[in-house]
């Protein structure tokens, strides 16, 4: 998949949290359970676009720019860790099973870029902001969750189908399915016709998989993230 812009993945963990409930800080079950400061969400928000933009450095062999961000990953860590803490003791973070650990990713990925290997350390680069998830979740309202579950099931798919890992393409696009249904309102609202050719392409790569066909699905997965972006960075989401 050729680099996507930089800047396209900042913006999409900077929109989640920026269309979240007033200040930034409240949760959306309620004022009580907001966090004490506005600490954590910045670093959330920070931690989601290294994980995003990451995957481009390593695409591009860019290793010791992927180190960096890593570094800077890790350093973040205990911040995350302390948030993702006290929404548990508060009953906010209900979905934790649903991604991985956010430490054993890390782990994963630092001995993958240590050795780089290109497409595991996308993949455990892209399992950093899978694990995120959760945490973004109790910030942003569910139609922006959906966008950041799209870019990250978009590039699972891709680099499934590029190990020739076909089920679990198909799982991938199984979860594109479903993220896209909570924002697909919004645009056929505001762009029908862009509805139209992320369906179309939803039905292309469901072909492709189908057929193992890799070059297909790779062309198709980066398409898709490219509709992803089309819609975070044209379209509102209100949801």
């Amino acid at each position: 998949m050729k680099p996507r812009r930089v800047a396209l993945g900042v913006t999409l963990w900077c929109t989640a949290l920026a269309g979240s409930l007033p200040a930034q800080t409240a949760l959306r079950t309620s004022p009580a359970a907001a966090p004490d400061t506005g600490v954590a969400p910045a670093a959330l928000l920070r931690a989601g676009s290294l994980a995003d933009n990451l995957q481009d450095d390593i695409a591009a062999s860019r290793w010791e720019l992927a180190q960096e961000k890593l570094f800077a990953l890790q350093r973040l860590q205990p911040v995350l860790d302390s948030l993702e803490e006290t929404l548990e003791a508060r009953g906010v973070l209900t979905d934790r099973d649903a991604g991985p650990e956010l430490s054993a990713c890390l782990g994963t990925l630092a001995d993958r870029l240590e050795s780089h290997r290109r497409l595991p350390a996308q993949g455990s680069a892209n399992a950093v902001g899978r694990a995120l998830l959760p945490l973004l979740a109790a910030f942003a309202p569910p139609a922006r969750v959906a966008l950041a579950r799209l870019d990250v099931a978009g590039r699972d798919l891709d680099y499934a189908a590029e190990r020739g890992s076909w089920d679990a393409a198909r799982d991938a696009l199984k979860e594109i399915r479903g993220a896209y249904a909570t924002v697909q309102p919004d645009v056929v609202r505001q762009a029908p016709d862009l509805d139209a050719t992320i369906q179309r392409r939803l039905s292309n790569l469901a072909g492709a998989l189908d057929a193992h066909q890799h070059v297909r699905a790779h062309s198709l997965a980066g398409e898709f993230l490219e509709d992803v972006d089309l819609i975070q960075s044209t379209h509102a989401v209100d949801r």
